[in-house]
C-alpha cells in the first residue's frame, strides 16, 4: 500500500470510528471514499463495519471505478460495479 493510500486509509478509518461513535452511520451500510493526490479513489469495501475499519477494508480504484488493488476480503453485492 502506497504512503498516500495509507494516509487516506487511516483517515477513512478514523472518520468511520468517529461517525459510528456519534451514531451517524449504520455499522455496515454505505461506503466512505477519499481521493488521494492522483486520480485514484480509496474506498471502503462494502459490508464492512464503519466503526471497525482496518487497512484491509480499504481498496484502491481508479476514477472510472476499476480496481487497482484487490481487497483482501471480498465485498457484497454492491462491489461488482467497482470490479468492472
Amino acid at each position: 500500500m502506497s504512503t498516500e493510500l495509507q494516509r487516506r486509509a487511516e483517515a477513512l478509518m478514523a472518520v468511520g470510528r468517529l461517525l459510528y461513535a456519534m451514531g451517524m452511520v449504520p455499522a455496515t451500510s454505505g461506503n466512505f471514499a477519499a481521493r488521494p493526490a492522483d486520480d485514484n479513489l480509496a474506498i471502503t469495501v462494502s459490508g464492512r463495519h464503519k466503526g471497525r475499519l482496518t487497512q484491509e477494508d480499504i481498496m484502491l480504484a481508479d476514477a472510472v471505478h476499476r480496481l487497482k488493488q484487490q481487497p483482501k476480503k471480498s465485498g457484497n453485492a454492491s462491489t461488482p460495479p467497482l470490479d468492472a
